[in-house]
């Protein structure tokens, strides 16, 4: 499953990514939220996490047409972030079925 994570605080970012990867997802990630939207045509996207940082950003808002799309809050720590993640997917994959 292949989750594209948009973070610009290369920190942040890292820790994201590196909970994710733990948690089995493939990860590509975005610092822009204009980088993000050229990655998601080009891989097969589950799901975007959106930082804080990106909330109020139109754009970014869009993405919640087409993907799952989890907005984290400011303080959401890596651990709690994957845990609402599998809760969204999981939630998602059992009204699929």
């Amino acid at each position: 499953m292949v989750i594209l994570l948009v973070c610009s605080d290369e920190e942040r970012l890292t820790q994201r990514r590196n909970a994710l990867k733990a948690a089995g997802f493939l990860v590509v990630s975005a610092r822009t939220v204009e980088e993000a939207w050229s990655k998601a045509v080009g891989f097969d996207i589950w799901a975007v996490v959106l930082d804080y940082e990106h909330r109020d950003d139109e754009s970014a808002k869009r993405f919640g047409d087409r993907f799952f799309t989890l907005n984290l809050n400011q303080n959401a720590p890596p651990e709690q972030m994957v845990m609402e993640l599998a809760d969204l997917l999981g939630k998602s994959s059992n009204s699929i079925q």
